[in-house]
């Protein structure tokens, strides 16, 4: 059943959407390859108007349409929040909000009313959908041009304290970028980015509105590790793998904004904290064979995860 959150396409007139695109793309961020007319998805105002794009060849339509990657885990458009003020534990187990991959699938991170969490913060389930190629055009010509995720500058950040950073991934249209968004929603202050944020923050709400149909199965679990100074009196455990050392964790890239130092679990290391793989865990401390004391919280894995380990 297609989701109810795609909208059918929206029609651009396509001279002039390439003529203002071309001109937005070249004064803000040189890119070059993003298509000119076709797409759908409600401008800034929520209005649809017909498009002579449904009346043209298939041959035109495919031509138009947004190049992407196609992978079963290429990542092709993913939003999450980094930062604010939370528990480490709570900021270790998030997960990015939607992921959009290179065959149509969404993952979705949702907090279910009225669940239990880490340190008062509920913890996130993972649900999932799949879109169709024309639901994914539409979705990636919103991101893209509606959204003005393909000409927004790379980061906004504002001069509040503790707030979270949106952070937009987006792998399509011949870009390839990350932009991040500190506060988003708030009002924007008067200048020359306040219609890109404005535009954002609908990107944010409209994805935020797509639901997962089913639970995610998750190929196994990661495990996410941090070293931590434990508070007097508080419970600090052996270290539960024996075969594992801290220093075999995976240390993610520079340039990766929900990485933290993780390891796949197997089978049985999954089963020595007593959970079944593809699961996740209450975070706990331990102490390692070094020394030194780790915090650490186990969630089902993403499949670009699995894969990377694999």
């Amino acid at each position: 059943m297609p989701n109810p959150a795609i909208r059918a396409p929206r029609p651009v007139p396509p001279l002039a959407a390439g003529l203002l695109l071309a001109a937005l793309l070249v004064a803000c961020t040189g890119q070059a390859g993003l298509p000119a007319g076709g797409g759908d998805g409600a401008g800034a105002g929520g209005q649809a108007t017909p498009s002579p794009v449904a009346s043209e060849a298939p041959s035109q339509v495919d031509a138009d349409a947004i190049d992407h990657p196609t992978g079963a885990t290429d990542i092709v458009l993913r939003v999450g929040e980094e930062g604010g003020f939370m528990m480490m534990e709570a900021v270790m187990s998030r997960m990015p909000a939607f992921t959009l991959y290179g065959d149509g699938r969404v993952i979705v991170a949702q907090v279910p009313p009225a669940k239990a969490g880490i340190n008062g913060v509920p913890q996130q389930v993972l649900t999932e959908t799949r879109l169709t190629e024309d639901q994914v055009q539409d979705l990636l010509q919103f991101a893209i041009f509606d959204g003005m995720l393909g000409v927004s500058k790379e980061e906004f950040p504002v001069m509040v304290m503790d707030v979270p950073t949106t952070v937009f991934e987006l792998h399509a249209g011949g870009v390839d970028k990350t932009v991040k968004v500190a506060g988003i929603g708030m009002d924007p202050q008067p200048g020359p980015d306040a219609a890109v944020l404005r535009a954002l923050a609908q990107l944010a709400e409209r994805l935020s509105s797509i639901s997962g149909g089913t639970p995610y199965d998750a190929p196994a679990s990661v495990a996410i590790l941090a070293e931590t100074e434990p508070a007097p009196g508080s419970v600090v455990a052996d270290w539960p793998w024996p075969d594992l050392a801290p220093a075999a964790f995976v240390v993610p890239p520079p340039d990766d904004p929900f990485g933290f130092t993780s390891h796949l679990l197997t089978d049985a290391e999954a089963t020595a904290i007593g959970i079944e793989n593809g699961g996740s865990a209450d975070p706990a401390t331990y102490r390692a064979a070094n020394g030194k004391t780790y915090v650490v919280v186990v969630r089902p894995a993403l499949p670009e995860e699995a894969a990377a380990a694999a």
